[in-house]
């Protein structure tokens, strides 16, 4: 046995206080006449008998009580071993104590049946208590506590592997809550049927274990829960989480909590050579996942294989709770051809399905889009045949767009699938206003095919000839074309430069050879 202050241990002499008060408040006897009866005197001999054993009991309790406290503020530490009394020793001591007071309640009948005065089957009833009880305690140390003791010493002189100890257990519960847990097998996803197996599990701990839950959702310091309740409310909360820390660094973490509470356990043991200090937990992370690769990192595997070869006391059990070979169909990806397009345009959404374990069949993949509203409506919908491990690409539109400026849309499967988070994909669209754009053009004729091309993409054009420039305002405009125009006097090329140095558009198509443009690039005025 160790003790982490030793030197508290001296506080036992204040066991002592109750035999000083025991002998300072004994009552003392009083000398009285009495007729020489004997039944009085032997009644006064039991009424003496009876109150000595209590005041002697209540001596020996108080003493008990003031050593337990001294014991527990000096917090004792004991080696490795089961210290729980085994089965046979268990019935042993039943027997013992069923056999006293069977025998006390035999003999005591007998005589209460006998002939016996009332006394003297009384006197009898005290001696027979007073003997039960020795020869009980002497049985006791005997057939319980010798066989008790010898056994706890041999396993402490050379524990066997076969012996059976139950160690208190220092366990870390390590969930995998990545989204491939909402994975559904007969009702259960499978993070449901991980908290069942670590449940179960921490209800079979030995008494004196310690327990830490973490998840893979979070980086948050991984502690030991006070009470085992405490560690059963935690797992019960636990939830998925869309992302996750990989699975390597947690494990990684949950060893590095191991090894700092193991020399926190082993420093306590102050009293004792650090060569003969033991661990007074059987160390062990438990990992419960479904093994998909997504939890994982491939990369700096090498780091946590050190860790563990460096850290034999620290057991890593892997919990397997997917399903072999399960079936799936996923879409992996939607997304618009364009990420943003003007408000009346058309776009194009592009998406990619993929099954597993399915075989061949037919899904309905259908587009909702919301376009402002709130709502989300059915925009377009689609089958497709669908093969294993042959991914598909579906092409919805096109589809007019008319709301903004943010358009929200998916892509779903219309029927069931075990796991639901792949099910659907979501896109955003961007909508903007049309770009307004001021043509400037010598002949209107020579924009009729910039026009159209401007109209098909909803961009509504504004034609104007040059002589209509000093007086048109081009800050309503996003982008100014020139097309074909000859020659601009300065103040129109002065108004272009300050259009542009706002942030304004300028477009210049210079159309056949023969257009020439009178321009000094050499003032110091703005210049487009």
């Amino acid at each position: 046995m160790t003790l982490l202050h030793p030197a508290i241990l001296l506080g036992l002499g204040l066991a002592a206080i109750p035999v000083i008060l025991h002998l300072l408040l004994r009552q003392k006897p009083k000398k009285l006449l009495f007729p020489a009866l004997r039944l009085i005197q032997n009644r006064r001999k039991q009424n003496v008998r009876r109150m000595r054993i209590r005041h002697l009991l209540l001596l020996l309790l108080r003493m008990a009580v003031i050593a337990l406290f001294v014991f527990a503020i000096a917090r004792p530490s004991v080696p490795a071993a089961d210290y729980s009394p085994s089965l046979r020793e268990t019935l042993t001591f039943l027997g013992i104590v069923g056999a006293a007071i069977a025998a006390y309640y035999g003999l005591s009948h007998l005589w209460r049946t006998s002939d016996m005065p009332a006394h003297v089957v009384q006197t009898r009833r005290s001696h027979l208590r007073g003997r039960l009880v020795a020869a009980a305690v002497l049985l006791t140390l005997l057939a319980v506590l010798w066989p008790y003791q010898r056994r706890v010493a041999a396993e402490l002189k050379s524990p066997t592997p076969a012996s059976d100890i139950s160690l208190p257990v220092a366990g870390v519960f390590l969930f995998d809550t990545s989204l491939s847990m909402e994975y559904q097998q007969e009702s259960k996803t499978r993070l449901d049927v991980a908290k069942e197996i670590a449940l179960t599990h921490l209800s079979d701990l030995p008494g004196g274990s310690r327990v830490a839950v973490a998840d893979v959702g979070n980086d948050h310091p991984i502690l030991f829960q006070s009470t085992l309740a405490g560690a059963k409310t935690r797992i019960e909360a636990l939830e998925l989480r869309p992302v996750g820390i990989p699975m390597n660094d947690r494990i990684r973490a949950c060893v590095r909590l191991h090894e700092d509470d193991r020399k926190r356990t082993l420093a306590e043991q102050g009293a004792v050579a650090e060569d003969q200090r033991t661990d007074r937990y059987l160390r062990r992370v438990y990992v419960l996942t479904d093994m998909s690769r997504s939890a994982w990192r491939v990369g700096g595997t090498s780091r946590l294989a050190e860790e563990l070869e460096r850290l034999k006391s620290v057991n890593v059990f892997l919990i397997d709770v997917g399903e072999s070979n399960p079936p799936n169909t996923a879409i992996t990806q939607a997304a618009p051809l364009r990420p943003r397009v003007t408000s009346g345009s058309e776009v194009f959404i592009r998406s990619t399905i993929t099954g597993v374990g399915r075989g061949e069949e037919e899904q309905i993949v259908e587009l909702l889009l919301d376009e402002g509203t709130g709502r989300l409506l059915k925009a377009d919908q689609k089958s497709i045949p669908l093969a294993d491990d042959a991914p598909q690409i579906v092409e919805f539109g096109p589809i007019p767009i008319n709301g903004g400026p943010i358009v929200h849309g998916q892509v779903q499967l219309v029927s069931s699938d075990p796991l639901p988070f792949d099910d659907v994909r979501y896109f955003t669209l961007q909508v903007r206003a049309p770009i307004r754009i001021l043509t400037v053009v010598a002949k209107l004729e020579d924009a009729d095919e910039w026009n159209l091309a401007l109209e098909s993409e909803r961009y509504p054009p504004k034609t104007i000839r040059p002589d209509r420039l000093p007086e048109t305002d081009l800050f309503k405009y996003e982008v100014v074309c020139l097309i074909n125009v000859p020659s601009l006097p300065d103040e129109d090329w002065f108004k272009l430069g300050q259009f542009v140095q706002r942030g304004g558009g300028l477009g210049v198509f210079l159309g056949s050879r023969d257009t020439g443009f009178a321009v000094n690039y050499a003032r110091d005025e703005p210049q487009a």
